[in-house]
């Protein structure tokens, strides 16, 4: 797989003022902490975080005592993830610590991104603490789903498909 997309600064910067300006985001982020039961002192591990939405929302689920490791292989995206949770305790990094185990290991809808699904579950897996949990979000098409333009309250996508047409 390819990071170069993603390994650019402008892109890095234009996903997180996307993400930071559409609720679909922080929904998606928030549902996938509440699905995994992220619970004060759970150690969290982020995988594929982005420029960080995922981990800001499970940090107001942890609490002020707890951390989350975030990983995300491309510089500029960690970069742009640095900055947005800089001052909050998020540990970023280019891969996930070898050795270590987490209560809950989260992927926000970029398991697409990452290669083989049974691959990809497979390797997450390798990271959950025993009675962990592992969860994933994924775009509804993927699941056979409808999705409504904007998936929430964001009338710039909402809007989108007929503003195209």
């Amino acid at each position: 797989m390819s990071l170069l997309p993603w390994n650019h600064p402008g892109t890095a910067e234009r996903y997180r003022l996307f993400t930071e300006r559409h609720d679909r985001y922080r929904i998606a982020a928030r549902a996938l902490g509440r699905a995994a039961a992220v619970a004060p002192g759970h150690r969290v591990l982020d995988i594929a975080a982005g420029s960080g939405g995922t981990a800001l929302a499970c940090l107001d689920q942890l609490g002020d005592d707890s951390a989350v490791t975030a990983v995300e292989a491309a510089d500029a995206m960690r970069q742009e993830g640095e900055r947005r949770t800089g001052g909050r305790p998020v540990s970023w990094c280019a891969a996930p610590p070898t050795g270590q185990t987490y209560d809950r290991v989260i992927c926000g809808a970029a398991m697409w991104a990452l290669g083989p699904v049974s691959e990809v579950i497979g390797g997450m897996s390798d990271y959950v603490a025993q009675n962990g949990v592992l969860a994933v979000s994924l775009p509804a098409a993927y699941l056979g789903e409808a999705d409504t333009p904007g998936g929430g309250a964001d009338p710039e996508l909402t809007a989108l498909p007929a503003a195209l047409a």
